[in-house]
């Protein structure tokens, strides 16, 4: 499975997957924005351009007084942890810099981990840059969901438009230093999968 939204991330992970010619079914969470239908359109205009199986899995609405990102996140990871097999999604480093400045402002530096039980992020390590620059070599259409700019929409989005570009400024290395962390979770988790 592929978690598939249209996005670029998504829409470079597809192609990198139908280029090793992978059994793919991709995967759309409906989280009831008004952006939905427009994202699950194109997801599966895409899905029929490639041939491939598309299922879409719909989110209750949204409780009041919960946070929304993570409320979804929480109910996007159950929905993948019951998929039978792997579900690839396309985080990327960007992604976990975010992740690490909001949980260190929070008392607790993390990365998002490489793999979780049947979740994997093979992009982790590789930078939004180098995503976007893919698809503009590869002329790889995609969505762009408007929400993703709104700093009113969620805390990850006031974090990654007014937060992540100061961090980058005072601390230059910031993105060495995740990927770094990130790269050493990967190899402690296959050194521990060895052992089992």
């Amino acid at each position: 499975y592929l978690a598939f939204s249209g996005g670029v991330d998504s829409m470079v992970l597809l192609d990198i997957l139908m280029s090793k010619r992978a059994d793919v079914t991709l995967f759309t969470v409906d989280h009831n924005t008004p952006f939905c239908p427009t994202e699950i359109a194109f997801c599966k205009k895409t899905a029929n351009f490639y041939g491939i199986p598309y299922e879409v899995a719909k989110l209750p609405p949204l409780p009041e007084k919960v946070s929304k990102e993570g409320w979804w996140s929480e109910k996007r990871n159950k929905l993948f942890k019951q998929l039978p097999g792997k579900v690839y999604t396309a985080h990327h480093l960007d992604d976990a810099i975010e992740w690490y400045a909001m949980s260190t402002m929070q008392g607790q530096s993390k990365i998002i981990c490489p793999i979780n039980e049947n979740i994997y992020r093979p992009l982790l390590a590789t930078s939004k840059e180098k995503i976007v620059e893919y698809a503009r070599i590869k002329g790889i259409t995609h969505l762009s969901d408007p929400t993703n700019a709104d700093i009113t929409f969620n805390l990850r989005n006031k974090v990654r438009k007014l937060l992540v570009p100061h961090i980058r400024e005072c601390f230059p290395g910031i993105a060495k230093t995740v990927r770094k962390k990130v790269l050493a979770k990967l190899e402690e988790l296959k050194r521990c999968e060895a052992v089992s």
